[in-house]
């Protein structure tokens, strides 16, 4: 039997020194979060991969719609800062 992990993607942040949360910028196609997980799911050997929102949360999920993550959310992600992400996940 192969070993499962799990993986947890932050995509919380407000990215106030981007100007536009990181998770949502252009990428190759897509979106910095699809690229980032696509492959997490696809090795198939992450579960459950999660993903933790924050700002802009429901432009976070309409973003990986149709990839299979769980969400969780960050409510203090404006006071928080990483740490409180991490926590979360």
């Amino acid at each position: 039997m192969a070993e499962r992990i799990a993986a947890v993607v932050l995509a919380a942040g407000m990215s106030r020194r981007m100007g536009r949360p990181k998770a949502l910028w252009p990428l190759g196609g897509s979106t910095m979060i699809v690229r980032v997980l696509s492959p997490l799911v696809e090795i198939g050997s992450n579960d459950p991969v999660g993903v933790i929102t924050g700002h802009q949360a429901q432009q976070v999920r309409n973003a990986v719609d149709g990839i299979a993550v769980e969400f969780a959310h960050n409510s203090e992600f404006e006071i928080g800062g990483m740490l409180c992400s991490v926590k979360v996940g």
